[in-house]
């Protein structure tokens, strides 16, 4: 499989080389302005409804598994003898080791694809 595009990068500038096989020349200071563009231009683009996240959000919030979550809260609390607070952060930092540990595994499972299939 051919890649479409190509970076090189020196110290001072990138040479990006499209699949058209023309070459872009960045130096330091313009790829970082653009890097800038980029990113200002990703978040102000996202449009956000306070009223539609708030509606959204105390959905979520009613549902069962939110109050089973709550009850997790409360039990861990209870068997560990520690404030709710910390059983909470607790089990929500548990939740998001796992979800961050399956993402890279997911990630790393389809960069190993790509590069059996090049």
């Amino acid at each position: 499989m051919k890649s479409a595009v190509k970076v090189n990068t020196t110290e001072d500038q990138t040479n990006i080389v499209g699949p058209d096989n023309q070459t872009s020349q960045l130096n330091s200071n313009s790829l970082e302005s653009l890097l800038r563009s980029l990113n200002t231009a990703m978040v102000s683009t996202r449009s956000f409804d306070k009223q539609s996240l708030s509606h959204e959000l105390s959905e979520a919030l009613s549902t069962p598994e939110v109050h089973f979550i709550l009850d997790a809260i409360r039990k861990l609390s209870i068997a560990q003898k520690i404030p709710q607070d910390e059983a909470a952060e607790s089990i929500i930092t548990t939740f998001r080791k796992i979800d961050r540990i399956w993402k890279n595994f997911i990630f790393i499972e389809g960069l190993e694809k790509i590069q059996k299939s090049e």
